[in-house]
């Protein structure tokens, strides 16, 4: 308490609360609700001005690995990667919610050998990351499953890789990646997981504590009765796609 007491007499209240409202709203929003919440934020808190954080290296990084990824430096793009960094930063699991050809998995595979390159040169304190992508639709290969016959346990791939990354030594980053559509057939099994107890618990009677460094990311298209997608095509555009696509041509063809 004496610890957030120190952080609240030495910032400015308005300031706090400003930060605290886009940081946790900012990247739910679509294009167009997005110059609306600027309109009320402008009303509610007229003479606050808010820092900009300083991600000039993060930045610097970003735009080099999406260079070596053949990729476009658009900056709706950019602004997308910062968003999921900072959720990254903020909670253990998180979603990326957008159409196809929104940018959704380009987003954390340019993040993740930022992170590295950071973390190789000593800087922002970050860490590499290693990450295991799963298709959340194998059912029973991905909690697990007894065999009908012998009564026996056999882990699927979750239960696998969410062990293997909560028992790492490793200093790196573990990110499990689910991609694809979620339903409530095996979203439900997750709630431990995803609320403060960060514990997958299995049908087998084994609960596996998740480390400091794990998150959990949901990568799918569409949340049906829930929020919609932020990471949209129409953003990021056709000709980033194209160039992208020159990029790879050889020079006789260009």
């Amino acid at each position: 308490m004496r610890a957030v007491k120190s952080v609240l007499t030495a910032e400015n209240a308005s300031v706090l609360l400003l930060r605290a409202l886009m940081d946790v709203n900012v990247a739910k929003f679509l294009a167009p609700d997005a110059p609306l919440f600027q309109g009320v934020i402008s009303d509610l808190f007229p003479e606050v001005v808010l820092p900009k954080p300083d991600y000039d290296l993060l930045l610097k990084a970003l735009s080099d690995n999406i260079a070596k990824l053949y990729l476009q430096p658009v900056p709706w793009f950019i602004g997308k990667i910062t968003q999921v960094y900072e959720r990254m930063l903020m909670h253990h699991g998180f979603m990326i919610v957008g159409d196809p050809l929104g940018g959704k998995t380009s987003a954390y595979k340019v993040l993740a050998p930022t992170l590295g390159d950071l973390y190789n040169a000593k800087l922002m304190d970050e860490f590499a990351v290693k990450f295991c992508i799963i298709n959340p639709k194998a059912m029973g290969q991905l909690y697990g499953c007894f065999y009908p016959a012998s009564h026996e346990w056999s882990d699927g791939v979750l239960a696998t890789s969410f062990g293997d990354q909560a028992i790492s030594t490793s200093e790196d980053r573990q990110w499990i990646i689910f991609d694809g559509p979620i339903d409530a057939v095996w979203i439900e099994h997750m709630n431990t997981v995803l609320d403060d107890n960060k514990k997958l618990c299995l049908m087998s009677g084994e609960i596996i504590q998740m480390s400091p460094k794990m998150s959990l990311i949901l990568e799918t298209a569409d949340l049906e009765q829930a929020s919609p997608a932020t990471m949209e095509p129409h953003q990021l555009g056709w000709s980033p796609l194209r160039d992208s696509y020159m990029n790879t041509l050889p020079e006789t063809l260009l």
